[in-house]
């Protein structure tokens, strides 16, 4: 490519700085070691020769590559930015990017002239690390740089960089700790990362809040730079009724006059401190203990029949009631009620050889199962096996159920119509969900 060609082929002239005056193209000047060819000619003398044509722009890349001033590290390649072709380093081996990694070395001023002229970079670096919030900067004057060289190709690094936002991004905060919510005298208590907020820097603040759900409980405590006091607030996001559980157990140890504290859990060094002024629940202790009976059973019946119940709907009586039915079901405790009347249709078989008219008129116990639906919420507990008892019951009217028994006798179904009272005062009854 590069050689010697004939002298009488003139064409144009080419200016080169590195020259002494104009190179002819299609001539060789031997004194500064350059020769240029016509790559027009050269490519039209290979014609249709494909693997020739290879050959040649193999050849110039190779000698482009050997002349880059990082080589063997990088070579000259060619890109296409915006629709322009720039000559850009290109890395020829892995090692190129960990001996001369790619970066961008410049000057650059605050974008916001009000801003840069109330503050120095130094309070803006500050300002921005307090609130995480990245300053916005123009670029004075950007070079890129591979390693501690100036990469020869600025051109195309410059129309790439023409339309770039640059900003002062602040160091991020420290890490969460890993910390322990709890109240003396107590075994209960909250895991939590406690870690340092981003805040407005004018409000000359510092907070800490815990990154983790820590089962519903967010804390959150501020310290005033000012006045040098502290407060302590919480915010509830219960997922589960397991969380609603903890939390009100925790609330029956946070009473008045109980000391409340944060600690690192590995090195137990108090991060906060604090002696409750009032309760923590504006509950009673009473009160906070028929709630746990019921979140219990709220638990209790969400495990065993696969449901979720809303924390933010809440129970109204009839649904407190299914509740209170379906728990003890599930610990094998019947339910005693009292009933009124009973109303079935039902195939009566005498267990005995005695006057069959007589058997109407006893007082007698009765067990029966239905299938029943259940709606708590806005859930239906669907297909359940409920077993009832009535202790002491008898026919409302015993000669029409016995006439009605021998007319029942004559056809296929024998099925009749049975109204039952109950046989005392006492009037009880039981039910149960039967479980397989």
């Amino acid at each position: 490519m590069f050689g010697r060609t004939q002298k009488n082929k003139k064409k144009n002239n080419i200016s080169a700085n590195i020259v002494n005056g104009n190179i002819i193209q299609d001539s060789s000047v031997e004194n500064n070691y350059i020769t240029i060819n016509d790559p027009a000619i050269a490519i039209r003398n290979i014609g249709k020769n494909s693997e020739e044509l290879t050959k040649y722009f193999e050849s110039v890349r190779a000698s482009l590559a050997s002349q880059h001033k990082l080589y063997p590290y990088y070579e000259t390649g060619i890109q296409e930015i915006n629709g322009k072709n720039f000559l850009y380093s290109r890395p020829l081996v892995p090692e190129a990017k960990t001996k001369y990694p790619s970066r961008i070395k410049g000057r650059f001023k605050i974008a916001d002239e009000e801003v840069a002229g109330k503050y120095s970079l130094e309070e803006m670096a500050r300002r921005a690390y307090i609130s995480q919030k990245s300053v916005e900067l123009e670029p004075v004057e950007v070079i890129k740089m591979l390693g501690e060289e100036i990469d020869p190709y600025q051109d195309g690094f410059l129309e790439e960089v023409k339309n770039t936002n640059f900003r002062l991004v602040p160091e991020k905060l420290p890490e969460a700790i890993s910390c322990t919510l709890k109240v003396d005298g107590s075994d209960l208590e909250y895991d939590m990362m406690m870690k340092i907020q981003p805040v407005d820097p004018d409000k000359h603040i510092l907070c800490m809040a815990n990154e983790n759900d820590s089962d519903g409980l967010k804390i959150i405590i501020v310290y005033s730079l000012v006045d040098r006091k502290i407060s302590f607030t919480y915010r509830l996001n219960f997922n589960t009724w397991s969380d609603v559980r903890k939390f009100m157990l925790f609330q029956m140890t946070a009473l008045k006059g109980s000391v409340i504290k944060i600690e690192t859990k590995e090195e137990k060094k108090e991060l906060f401190k604090a002696t409750l002024q009032e309760p923590l629940s504006s509950e009673s202790i009473e009160e906070l203990k028929g709630d746990l009976e019921l979140i219990k059973d709220v638990i209790l019946v969400e495990t065993e029949f696969g449901v979720s119940f809303s924390i933010s709907d809440g129970f109204d009586n009839d649904d407190q009631e299914m509740l209170y039915f379906l728990a003890n079901s599930i610990r094998r405790i019947p339910q005693e009620m009292q009933w009124t009347s009973y109303n079935a249709e039902a195939r009566l078989t005498p267990a005995t050889e005695a006057d069959t008219k007589d058997l109407f008129k006893p007082e007698f116990l009765i067990r029966y199962t239905e299938i029943a639906n259940i709606k708590i919420q806005q859930i239906w507990i669907k297909d359940i096996r409920i077993s009832n008892e009535l202790k002491c019951c008898r026919f409302a009217d015993p000669d029409q159920a016995y006439k009605d028994f021998i007319a029942a006798q004559q056809s296929e179904d024998k099925r009749i119509k049975i109204d039952l009272v109950p046989a005392d005062e006492e009037r009880r009854a039981s039910r149960i969900v039967i479980f397989d």
